[in-house]
């Protein structure tokens, strides 16, 4: 867990903290009674119509963590600014709402996360200076040990979770309708198809063929069967399931997408990820706009509903899948992910 020292480290290790450098942001680095960072959140910065829900939402997002006494809200923004900072309606609500809910609050513009860049205090705007090189902060030296790239921007990140070619994804589908017309299969065997698919594709490195993805997709179609792979999000093979869970929401069709989106944005979550998390999230709201899971998810997320929680009402990993042993050293997108 990170401790914060100063304002200009606080800046520059934002996108260790996040994975990625944030443009037209807002940031919360919300830290307990030791300076200990908790949670760390980033939002769009809003069009003006749309501020005052953003103040609300985001305030009570990062007042609810257990825990927390202070947030540190960061601005990340080009726009040129002379007597007043730029977004200062938002920062001056928001530290009001966090006054409110007995939380200190300080806030800081920052022209961007790269070395040189100039910062200013919201409320005393005669406290300035540049942020050193974020490749120089102790957040960024971990995040190289453990293997965490760090990206240019979030369009990046998002381009980690691409789909598969539309002809990829149309053969796949019409591998789908044939196996939900023919295909006669229970819930033990779902499991099991869900338990072959791990150990082929993470333990023994091996690229799933198109009759697989298409049998996982329908499997997972199954509420049983899917609320039951939430317990892999949890579990000793987290990782692995991660890796699985992403490939197949990139590599299902629309129809069959939701599902798998909504597991792999749990992995994500649970390992401290929020940003891929509601990546995921919006590769499932793409496809069903209504999805119950991601819906419920999205509350959790935003409401920053403690892992250990998550953890609790997954439930044990059921025998199907505890007899799977990951090795170490599991990688997704270039980083180290452990088992």
């Amino acid at each position: 867990m990170h401790r914060i020292s100063n304002i200009e480290s606080l800046i520059a290790s934002i996108p260790a903290l996040l994975g990625f450098h944030p443009e037209n942001s807002l940031v919360a680095v919300v830290v307990d009674a030791s300076d200990k960072v908790m949670m760390v959140a980033r939002v769009d910065l809003p069009e003006e119509q749309h501020q005052m829900l953003l103040v609300h939402q985001f305030t009570e997002m990062i007042s609810r963590k257990d825990r927390a006494v202070a947030a540190f809200l960061v601005v990340v923004s080009e726009e040129p600014w002379t007597s007043e900072l730029p977004h200062s309606e938002i920062i001056h609500a928001m530290l009001a709402g966090l006054d409110r809910a007995d939380m200190a609050g300080v806030a800081y513009w920052v022209q961007a996360t790269t070395a040189g860049a100039s910062w200013c205090d919201y409320v005393d705007n005669t406290i300035s200076g540049t942020i050193p090189d974020p490749a120089s902060t102790v957040v960024a030296a971990e995040a190289v040990a453990c293997g965490q790239p760090i990206l240019s921007s979030r369009d990046q990140l998002v381009d980690t979770m691409a789909l598969a070619q539309d002809t990829d994804l149309n053969r796949r589908a019409a591998l789908i309708e044939q196996l939900e017309t023919n295909w006669e299969w229970d819930e033990e065997t779902g499991l099991r198809v869900v338990a072959d698919a791990l150990t082929t594709l993470v333990f023994e490195g091996k690229s799933l063929p198109d009759s697989r993805i298409a049998a996982l997709a329908v499997v997972l179609q199954n509420l049983n069967v899917r609320d039951t792979c939430l317990t892999l999000a949890v579990g000793p093979i987290k990782a692995g399931a991660e890796q699985l869970f992403r490939e197949l929401a990139c590599g299902s069709p629309a129809s069959h997408r939701a599902e798998p989106a909504a597991l792999a944005a749990v992995c994500a979550y649970m390992r401290g990820d929020g940003a891929t998390a509601m990546i995921a999230l919006d590769l499932a709201f793409a496809c069903e706009p209504q999805h119950t899971l991601s819906q419920l998810l999205l509350h959790a997320f935003c409401h920053a509903v403690p892992p250990a929680d998550i953890a609790d009402l997954a439930g044990s990993v059921p025998s199907v899948f505890a007899s799977i042993h990951p090795p170490t050293g599991i990688k997704l997108n270039g980083q180290v992910i452990s088992g």
